[in-house]
């Protein structure tokens, strides 16, 4: 989940493939989000169960 400037609300919602990273901390910057093919859903209910 991303939170918005100030942290007053949510952004999005994201879901990370575990095997994209074999880091312990995802940097969450655009450029990375990209790279590790993380989908956004902009609320909790799109999210795939």
């Amino acid at each position: 989940m991303r939170l918005v400037e100030g942290n007053t609300s949510v952004l999005d919602y994201l879901l990370v493939p575990a095997a994209s990273f074999t880091c312990r901390l995802l940097w969450l910057s655009e450029h990375n989000l990209k790279r590790h093919k993380v989908v956004t859903f902009q609320t909790f209910e799109l999210l795939p169960v």
